[in-house]
C-alpha cells in the first residue's frame, strides 16, 4: 500500500529567485535536463532529515541558468510545509503559493459554494 504522507510532490509552493542564488545556497543541481520538463533540480535534506526538491517546471522558453528570476517549484511531503518554509527562510528564500494553484483553489472553493 502506498503511504501518501511520505510521497514528495508539488503542493503549490514556490520560491522566486535566480539560479545562482540556489547554487550558492545548495550547491550544483542534483539533476539536470530531466525528461524535457525540468532543466535543473536540487534534492535537499533539512537538518531534521526531511527531504524535498527544488526544480523548475516546464520553463520551455527560458534558460533557467541565465534568467534573472525563475519561479522554482518545491516538491515536498504533505505535512512538511512549515519545516521546509522555516529552513528556506534561514537560507534567505521566501516560499509562496504558486499563483495558478491559488486561482484553481479559489475557483474550486467558489464552485462548492454555488
Amino acid at each position: 500500500m502506498v503511504d501518501f504522507d511520505k510521497m514528495i510532490s508539488f503542493h503549490g509552493d514556490v520560491i522566486a529567485t535566480d539560479y545562482q542564488s540556489l547554487v550558492d545556497a545548495f550547491g550544483n543541481p542534483t539533476d539536470c535536463d530531466i525528461d524535457g520538463k525540468v532543466q535543473c533540480e536540487w534534492e535537499i535534506t533539512t537538518p531534521n532529515g526531511t527531504t524535498f526538491n527544488i526544480y523548475d517546471w516546464k520553463e520551455y522558453f527560458l534558460d533557467v541558468r541565465c534568467a534573472p528570476i525563475v519561479e522554482w517549484h518545491i516538491g515536498r511531503t504533505p505535512k512538511s510545509k512549515a519545516e521546509i518554509n522555516a529552513f528556506l527562510a534561514e537560507k534567505g528564500f521566501e516560499m509562496t503559493e504558486n499563483l495558478s494553484t491559488s486561482l484553481k483553489g479559489f475557483l474550486g472553493a467558489l464552485k462548492n459554494v454555488m
